[in-house]
């Protein structure tokens, strides 16, 4: 599903999501990290395409 010719998309998501979970500090921190994870799935679900 991903476009290997792309990676800088893939490479931006993993970033942002390892930056998020890097600040992991407490537990009330974890909901919203999975909150922005399923939206970044969802994104990369739709391609970017509304």
């Amino acid at each position: 599903m991903m476009n290997k010719s792309d990676p800088t998309e893939s490479n931006t998501c993993r970033d942002m999501i390892a930056a998020n979970v890097a600040q992991i500090e407490r537990p009330d921190k974890l909901q919203a990290i999975l909150a922005y994870t399923q939206m970044i799935l969802d994104f990369m679900r739709k391609g970017g395409k509304k």
